[in-house]
């Protein structure tokens, strides 16, 4: 078969579930194999389609029957089933995708009921093409009433409906109940009933029984499947249950048990006393459990065969008579039926009463028994319960007790450090100071110092400028009165020149018209040139400013250089100082944390012992409550004394857990208070958490976890 998304099973006949119950009576496995489609409108079954599945499972299954549903639209259109037991131990196809329009579903069964008609063989003439099935399924959800579904399957699986109302020229040989055994999954039928016909061998007939099945549908109600099948013509070797019933059979050997002195496939001669003695009650049990129900049928057939003589008869006053014979007779029988069934019933009850005294004899020595070693069992629990109880409380005060010295032991200690370090650092920083200030007064009588010789040079130069500015002042005064003589005379020529210009003027100012032209563009090229210098103006100022503040700034830089050489050589020295404080502190915190982590584990250790003692006692009581279940004041009384037990146990592992989160607050304040003054002098590089203890958020995930 193609490989598609499948489940598979393997049968283990030995464990299965009818068999543990019936070790000394098993019936042979049935493995029935059901195909349907996978689109459940039933477009995808055709003829071709069905022709070649079923050439696919003969080519797996080569032993057994197949049946084909005379019914269109069905969801099983092909049943097969075998008694083949290399079939039964092959691999098996809980739910398999033969191809893309078929998929398989294989259970394997066993026949628990059945019942055999007398009239099954009769006149008929039995062919391969004559016999059909009438196949019903079940599936179940709920288990606790299995055991009453079997007794009664008779009813809500329609067999008596189909044994007393199928038509008798259908030829109705067995009817079988089949209960699944392997696999436990609602993907086949948990229930099949199976009813064989021997002479559906014309249109007629087949139509027939196609209709009884239809009204059945219809009359009965059945929430099961139900459908008509019959095997193809060409077809496989037969099993056992559809194989011909003997034509005659005896009232021992109803229902095909046995033959030929065999029994179930096991000879009678290799049967254990045991299994006979077992064997001859279960017929003794079929047996009168048949004749209730031969006795039943039986009436009903005199009924019928009256109400038919009746008909017959055209004289009314002869049928009366005949009808007073027959139901005087019929009273008779009932009386003799009514005393038997009286009989055997007062019978059966004397027989229960004696089997009830001597079971609850038995039943009442054996829970007194089981009484006093529970009691003896219990009497020792509760003394070792105390025993414990007082180890642990002694246990729990010494870890206090130890815990508290410890934590003592550790404070003491970080004070004392702290102290020290403290002064050690104090020290430092007034001499840091002191430093500090020093070099602060010598910067400041040396910046004094270069103010008032700048200073100084600032008056001589002024000096010396007022006294070239007067010198300059006076040489302009004696060449004014020098100019004003000159320019007396200079002013007579220039009357005498204004007159000739006042003749010239006319003819320049012609020129000026012809000359306005290029004295625009000469203008212009003055102002763009009086814009550039006075930009070369600007920038020459600024080129003297920026000249004077890179002096001033190379100085700085000189007296900045020089503090820097003396504050790096005290960096370094610093440095080299608190690695080693650093390195120092380090070792000493990792030290306390692995001291604290050892003292934390062993807590723990002890915790989870008692944690382990503590369910085993709850193992044991449960136990002992489940051992004295029967006796509900005994089950009360151990039940207040467990939850008493408890809640003591849980209160103390409270108090335990609650001085446990006390100490790890205690200890993660103490290293926060640490790295805050580790911080304070300026000591960096410590990452919050690297020595603090991360608290549990709840009690009984710690306690997993460990």
């Amino acid at each position: 078969m193609e490989n598609g998304s499948h489940s598979t099973f393997k049968l283990n006949i030995i464990s299965s579930e009818y068999e543990s119950k019936n070790q000394n009576f098993r019936r042979p496995l049935t493995l029935f194999s059901f195909i349907t489609a996978t689109a459940r409108d039933g477009s995808q079954v055709t003829e071709k389609r069905l022709q070649d599945v079923s050439k696919v499972l003969r080519d797996n299954l080569t032993k057994g029957t197949t049946l084909k549903c005379k019914e269109k639209n069905v969801v099983y259109p092909i049943i097969h089933f075998t008694e083949d037991r290399n079939s039964l131990m092959s691999v098996l196809q809980d739910q398999n995708e033969i191809n893309e329009h078929f998929k398989l579903h294989q259970g394997v069964y066993r026949e628990i009921k059945s019942i055999e008609c007398e009239d099954g063989n009769g006149p008929f003439v039995t062919t391969s093409t004559s016999i059909s099935y009438i196949v019903s399924g079940f599936k179940l959800l709920d288990t606790s009433l299995v055991e009453v579904m079997i007794e009664s399957w008779k009813d809500w699986t329609g067999a008596r409906h189909i044994y007393l109302h199928i038509p008798y020229d259908l030829g109705l040989q067995r009817i079988s109940f089949l209960k699944k055994v392997a696999p436990n999954s609602l993907n086949s039928f948990t229930y099949i009933v199976l009813a064989e016909c021997l002479n559906v061998n014309t249109e007629e007939k087949k139509m027939l029984l196609l209709d009884f099945v239809q009204r059945m549908r219809i009359e009965k109600f059945l929430s099961g499947y139900l459908s008509v099948s019959n095997p193809p013509v060409m077809d496989c070797e037969p099993c056992e249950l559809c194989m011909e019933a003997p034509k005659k059979k005896s009232k021992g050997s109803k229902g095909g048990r046995t033959s030929a002195g065999i029994v179930d496939g096991v000879s009678m001669a290799e049967m254990s006393r045991e299994q006979l003695e077992g064997f001859a009650a279960r017929m003794k049990k079929e047996l009168e459990r048949e004749r209730e129900e031969r006795n039943f049928f039986q009436l009903e057939r005199d009924k019928v065969l009256t109400f038919w003589e009746i008909t017959r008869h055209e004289n009314k006053d002869r049928e009366i008579e005949d009808i007073e014979e027959k139901h005087q007779d019929e009273i008779k029988v009932y009386k003799q039926k009514l005393k038997l069934l009286m009989y055997e019933q007062h019978v059966h009850l004397s027989e229960v009463q004696a089997k009830n005294m001597v079971s609850l004899k038995i039943a009442n020595d054996e829970h007194l028994n089981e009484e006093e070693e529970l009691t003896k069992e219990n009497d020792a629990l509760k003394q070792e319960i105390v025993e414990i109880n007082l180890r642990h409380i002694e246990e729990i005060n010494n870890i206090r007790l130890e815990h508290a010295r410890v934590m003592r032991e550790l404070k003491d200690r970080f004070i004392s450090d702290c102290q020290v370090i403290e002064g050690k650092y104090q020290k430092r920083m007034e001499d840091l100071r002191n430093r500090m200030d020093l070099k602060n007064k010598v910067e400041v009588a040396e910046t004094e110092a270069r103010k008032n010789k700048r200073i100084a040079e600032i008056i001589e130069d002024h000096n010396n400028a007022f006294n070239n500015l007067k010198e300059h002042y006076n040489d302009i005064t004696v060449n004014n009165l020098t100019l004003i003589g000159s320019l007396k005379e200079k002013l007579l020529e220039l009357k005498e020149d204004q007159q000739r210009a006042e003749m010239d003027l006319k003819e320049v100012a012609k020129e000026n018209e012809s000359l306005k032209g290029p004295l625009k563009e000469a203008q212009t090229t003055v102002e763009e040139l009086t814009q550039k210098m006075s930009n070369y103006l600007k920038d020459k100022q600024r080129l003297m400013v920026l000249t004077k503040r890179l002096k001033h700034s190379n100085d700085k830089y000189k007296d900045l250089q020089v503090d820097y050489d003396e504050l790096k050589m005290i960096s370094e020295k610093m440095q080299a100082d608190l690695d080693n404080v650093k390195d120092e502190y380090s070792n000493k915190l990792m030290n306390l944390q692995m001291e604290h982590g050892k003292k934390l584990l062993a807590i723990e250790r002890r915790l989870k012992r008692s944690g382990e003692t503590v369910e085993e006692k709850e193992a044991q009581i449960a136990r002992l409550t489940g051992a004295t279940s029967a006796d509900t004041s005994i089950a009360m009384a151990m039940n207040a004394k467990t939850e008493a037990l408890l809640d003591k146990k849980n209160r103390l592992i409270e108090q335990i857990w609650n001085d446990l989160v006390v100490v790890t607050q205690k200890y993660n304040e103490l290293c926060k208070h640490f790295k805050s003054t580790l911080r304070h002098h300026g000591i960096q590089g410590y990452d919050d958490g690297v020595f603090e203890l991360v608290p549990a958020d709840n009690k009984h995930e710690y306690f997993e976890n460990l």
